[in-house]
């Protein structure tokens, strides 16, 4: 967060089509057509598969609309803003848990938040999704009478250990969370006159959350996606296996048993070019998912013309014991939409199959002219970025494993003369990243037969990286709302090789926060 993703069911005549990603938001599916001419209509719905039960129990967030606009520019109070839910206000809200909307197992389960029967036809190229403020008038909710916490509080968070906590907006119960062009997959949400579209946000819960320590409060910083999606997708799932690598050639993967707990990326191409180190391009991540107790994953439903998108996973590393036991990284690239597949998760022979720490110490500094600027904060999150030996030119963002501490930071600058930014976190300003030590096993998907070409393992990489994990660390500050403040998305350099067992240390400076 969708990030968390990143689920399905199409009935007749009423139309409902179920998603789940990371929070999906749906409207109507394809087939009804609306009864006033030149208009077309939409349902609405929202769905997110909890990624993160083991930091939090419940994320309680209270919805009161959700807007369209046909302009990509178009600012929070222009006017051409549509109600895609004419049922929903300030008045008539409805209060959602987001990491209780998909029930018990990995199905596609929703959460209907209204209609439009009369969409003015266009293309609709960003959408946002309006919260009630802490503080409204509203006072009676789960927030309050199960939380303890004050009256008006609309949004709260309750942690694994039973604490609540009022879960702070920046300014999106005026302008709403913003869903841009960039992070519209495939493109605009094309309305036609007499029909109807189905529209997914996919809201990443898990990764929406930064602890706010000055006020004993968590703040949000949404991480959203949407696409215009069909009740007959049927997205991306499988099951993640223990595997064993068999030399080739070709190279090969037997299966074992299944695995739980293990974290599933799916990440889309065509991410920010890594400059500083030699040009490559970076995965984005667009939705995560653990797998249940039988190792099963599911995205479903996906954008039809969401295609090659890769799908990577590792193995838990418990947080006791020593040593902490884990694998190395599975990345299977372009998996076509409508997939199944297992996904091995290879604890490697001959090496080791203990983690290894990226300690990550960001610097930042303001960009020039803003001296005069108030002083501002940004929200920072990193990502660990490994090489391979695969030759698509792509780094590939890999699940940080159980331990990791300070992915996610906030930026304090003064706004005055001086131009340099305090790093602030729970971990004094060093992130400690855990990640496999080892390089990954690599596949390709093969569209026209459905199965999976084995690239490179750990025991057999030749190219970008040695048989030893490497990774360069994405540092990415930015909060996507009003105030935008941002600072310009940053790479370590050069590629940092990883030790099981020990902590490597990893320097990276942001430039431009404003």
């Amino acid at each position: 967060m969708g990030r968390d993703q990143l689920r399905k069911i199409a009935t007749n005549a009423g139309i409902f089509c179920l998603l789940v990603v990371t929070t999906i938001v749906l409207v109507r599916c394809a087939g009804n057509t609306s009864s006033v001419a030149g208009m077309g209509s939409a349902n609405v719905t929202i769905s997110d598969p909890p990624s993160c039960t083991a930091q939090f129990s419940h994320v309680y967030v209270t919805i009161t609309g959700v807007m369209a606009h046909t302009s990509a520019t178009a600012a929070p109070s222009a006017a051409g803003w549509q109600n895609l839910t004419t049922q929903l206000s300030l008045s008539n809200p409805t209060q959602l848990d987001l990491l209780g909307l998909n029930g018990t197992g990995i199905q596609c389960l929703l959460k209907q938040l209204g209609s439009n029967q009369s969409l003015p036809v266009g293309s609709y190229q960003q959408i946002r999704l309006i919260l009630a403020d802490n503080g409204s008038s509203t006072s009676s909710n789960t927030c309050t009478t199960t939380g303890g916490l004050p009256n008006g509080t609309m949004n709260c968070v309750e942690d694994s250990g039973g604490t609540w906590y009022p879960l702070e907006l920046s300014s999106q119960d005026q302008t709403g969370l913003k869903i841009p062009p960039g992070q519209i997959v495939g493109g605009p949400i094309n309305v036609a006159s007499g029909k109807t579209v189905d529209i997914n946000i996919n809201f990443n819960t898990c990764s929406s959350l930064a602890y706010d320590p000055a006020n004993t409060a968590y703040r949000l910083k949404p991480t959203l996606t949407a696409s215009q999606v069909s009740p007959n997708t049927s997205g991306i799932s499988g099951t993640v296996i223990a595997g064993t690598v068999v030399t080739g050639p070709p190279l090969s993967v037997t299966a074992g048993s299944a695995i739980g707990d293990a974290t599933v990326n799916l990440e889309l191409p065509g991410g920010p070019t890594d400059t500083a180190n030699g040009g490559l391009n970076t995965d984005t991540i667009f939705d995560t998912a653990i797998t249940d107790a039988n190792g099963n994953f599911d995205f479903c439903p996906l954008n039809p013309q969401t295609g090659g998108i890769d799908v990577v996973a590792d193995a838990p590393a418990p947080t006791t014991g020593t040593p902490v036991s884990t694998s190395g990284a599975t990345i299977i690239e372009g998996v076509a939409n409508g997939t199944k597949l297992n996904v091995p998760i290879v604890l490697q022979g001959g090496l080791t199959n203990t983690p290894g720490t990226l300690s990550v110490t960001p610097t930042a500094t303001e960009a020039t002219g803003t001296s005069a600027t108030p002083a501002f904060t940004v929200n920072l999150d990193l990502f660990p970025l490994q090489l391979t030996a695969s030759s698509s030119g792509y780094e590939f963002i890999v699940p940080a494993l159980n331990g990791t501490t300070g992915t996610s930071m906030v930026v304090s600058c003064p706004g005055g003369a001086s131009g340099n930014c305090t790093v602030q976190s729970p971990v004094s300003g060093t992130a400690s990243i855990l990640v496999p030590a080892n390089a990954p096993l690599v596949g390709s998907f093969s569209n026209a037969n459905g199965t999976v070409t084995w690239l490179s393992s750990p025991s057999a990489v030749s190219g970008t990286t040695a048989s030893t994990g490497q990774f360069v660390v994405e540092a990415n500050g930015s909060v996507g709302n009003s105030p935008a403040h941002t600072c310009s998305t940053e790479f370590s350099t050069p590629p940092s090789t990883v030790t099981a067992n020990q902590s490597t240390a990893v320097s990276i400076a942001l430039s431009n926060c404003q």
